[in-house]
């Protein structure tokens, strides 16, 4: 029992409950009556009797076989620096065999002092190092593989022939470094910067499972890359790239709720007619519906009920992203495919023909028809086998004057006067009321560089 708590590293005071459960177990065994172990007697056994023959016969096989040392610092939770050796013994057979074998407090990190803590050690024990020990490996610190003073300098004094090796590892980690410098970092630097926006925040962690749970993805945490585990980066991008849905739009989200909270609140939108024209007397405007129904008068036929001119501002909000706009205007329903707009649409019972939540899509009375395949719905909903880009065809809606489409960047041009100050100064009335209904200039936003790095990776990712 007690080899079986030092070969498992369990905790000694396991030993008096282990005691019990076997006698548990096996009642009518005359052994498990006898067997009577706690954890003193268990630590006594471990320390004292197996580890010193274990220590022991280490020992031996140094005194009489070829042996190479294996050398690293480390530091324990009260901060006592000590010296690992570990010995990989070549027995007679040719058998490689690689044993812990003891651990060396140590004060002074010099190499000097290392190199005679190792020494003292070895003879100590009686161990013929200069003739047993044929190699030496450590890390590539300058301690332990300086040019000029190390403790692989002070081994070569004493042994010419001694095979040295550093490690492995962090050789391979600078050569990749140095190639992987030729390379763009702007994989790795998204990888980070995403990872400090997400999860150092546990209001964005919720935000994000939200995105997750839509796109149908598993509820995976993003990685960090590592500055000392370099075989890591590789897990960061896979864990990355399956996240890609759900951290694009919740990207996209973060800047179009950003950018609406730096613009200046908006006034209540008046109802005006389709032809811009003279403002006519203040009108009474009808209340907001509400859930309260009316009942008609006794001996009248109940009329339809029509919408009123000012909807209720309940009704106004995305069922998405829950900002004050519909759904078609939406920045996250347009960044999705057509198949996960139809969900969408069909989650929150909006008509699948003009997309609108005030009817189903057998009650619609709308004319209008999908732009690419002229069938009844809406044209964002439909589905394409490939990439279309054929223009949509006349006559969408029936009767309906089409315009040519508008460039973005075309602005409708202002006459200017012979003067100057004409051009910088709008006139009074019209203009003014236009210049001041123009949105302000939208101030830069931190999520701005994020997004062009995932923009960008999704183009390199094809």
């Amino acid at each position: 029992m007690a080899c079986f708590i030092a070969e498992h590293n369990l905790s000694f005071n396991i030993a008096s409950h282990l005691n019990k459960l076997i006698c548990a177990v096996c009642p009518d065994s005359k052994i498990a009556e006898q067997l009577s172990i706690s954890r003193t007697k268990a630590r006594a056994i471990i320390v004292i009797v197996t580890g010193q023959t274990a220590e022991k016969h280490i020992i031996e096989m140094l005194q009489n076989n070829c042996f190479a040392l294996l050398v690293d610092e480390s530091t324990d939770k009260s901060t006592i620096k000590h010296l690992a050796l570990v010995a990989r013994i070549v027995k007679l057979d040719f058998s490689v065999e690689d044993r812990f074998l003891t651990l060396i407090p140590i004060v002074d990190g010099t190499a000097t002092a290392l190199y005679g803590k190792i020494v003292e050690y070895f003879v100590e024990k009686n161990i013929p190092y200069k003739s047993n020990m044929i190699g030496f490996a450590s890390d590539g610190a300058n301690v332990m593989f300086g040019d000029k003073h190390s403790l692989v300098t002070l081994f070569k004094n004493d042994i010419p022939h001694i095979f040295t090796m550093k490690g492995i590892c962090h050789s391979f980690n600078l050569c990749a470094s140095y190639a992987c410098e030729k390379l763009p970092r702007g994989v790795e630097d998204f990888c980070r910067d995403v990872y400090n926006h997400v999860q150092n925040s546990p209001k964005r962690i919720g935000d994000f499972k939200t995105f997750q749970a839509f796109t149908n993805i598993k509820p995976h945490k993003l990685l960090h890359p590592s500055h000392t585990r370099w075989l890591s980066l590789i897990e960061v991008v896979n864990r990355f790239l399956e996240q890609l849905p759900a951290i694009k739009l919740y990207f996209q989200a973060a800047v179009h709720i950003n950018m609406d909270a730096d613009m200046p609140a908006a006034p209540t939108p008046t109802t005006r007619s389709a032809v811009n024209g003279p403002r006519q007397a203040a009108a009474p405007v009808a209340a907001p519906r509400t859930t309260t129904p009316t009942v008609p008068r006794s001996g009248t036929a109940a009329l339809p009920s029509t919408p009123t001119l000012v909807a209720d501002p309940q009704r106004r909000r995305c069922p998405l992203c829950r900002r004050p706009h519909r759904l078609p205007q939406c920045v996250i329903f347009k960044g999705l495919p057509p198949q996960q707009r139809q969900l969408v649409v069909q989650a929150h019972g909006h008509c699948l023909n003009c997309l609108t939540p005030v009817h189903q899509t057998h009650e619609c009375t709308s004319g209008n028809l999908c732009q690419i395949c002229m069938r009844p719905h809406h044209t964002m909903l439909h589905r394409a086998p490939g990439n279309d880009t054929s223009q949509p065809p006349a006559g969408r809606n029936r009767g309906a004057v089409q315009r040519p489409p508008l460039r973005r960047d075309a602005r409708p041009r202002r006459t200017i006067g012979p003067s100057s100050s004409c051009a910088r100064r709008p006139h009074n009335g019209a203009s003014t009321r236009r210049q001041q209904q123009r949105p302000r200039p939208r101030r830069t936003s931190g999520l701005s560089s994020v997004v062009a790095t995932l923009q960008q990776l999704q183009r390199i990712l094809g």
